[in-house]
């Protein structure tokens, strides 16, 4: 993430690890006010939110019937033990979002079989970076459908 967020001159605009404690719109200033857990005040005029499912301290885990019952291991990635052992078994995964997709091909190099189960089809699609005729159709397209620039849109945190 740090190479991607330098390769695009960003890393000045990011803030790693702090959490939002909440975040609130001033009609009076036209900004939003946003409060991290350590008690820092950021204000922006666009506020994206794109956290998904993710929890710090806790992943999201859906109940599975017979969970109890099951004699094998059930691990979370975002509690992945150190020195798993998972060398010649047979592994579900479930889920196919972006953890899934990195964990899967890791983990057929040991196991012995990798499964992964998913709610509703993902597809992941190998595209070449630049000077594809479609990407640059489609991105054209795009942009004359949904215009987007990049600024700074954040101030220094407040005292």
């Amino acid at each position: 993430m740090h190479d991607t967020l330098d390769e695009c001159g960003i890393t000045p605009h990011v803030r790693c690890g702090e959490q939002v404690a909440s975040a609130a719109w001033t009609s009076s200033e036209g900004l939003w006010r946003i409060t991290t857990t350590h008690g820092k005040v950021y204000t922006a005029n666009f506020f994206y939110s794109a956290t998904g499912y993710y929890r710090y301290d806790q992943g999201f885990t859906p109940a599975f019937k017979g969970k109890d019952a099951f004699k094998g291991k059930v691990v979370h990635p975002q509690h992945w033990e150190e020195g798993l052992n998972y060398s010649g078994q047979n592994v579900v995964v479930v889920g196919s979002g972006a953890t899934a997709a990195t964990i899967v091909p890791v983990m057929a190099q040991k196991a012995g079989n990798v499964t992964m189960l998913q709610r509703s089809p993902g597809y992941f699609v190998a595209a070449p970076a630049r000077g594809d005729p479609f990407d640059r159709t489609v991105s054209r397209l795009l942009s004359m459908i949904h215009p987007v620039t990049w600024k700074q849109h954040c101030s220094p945190p407040h005292k």
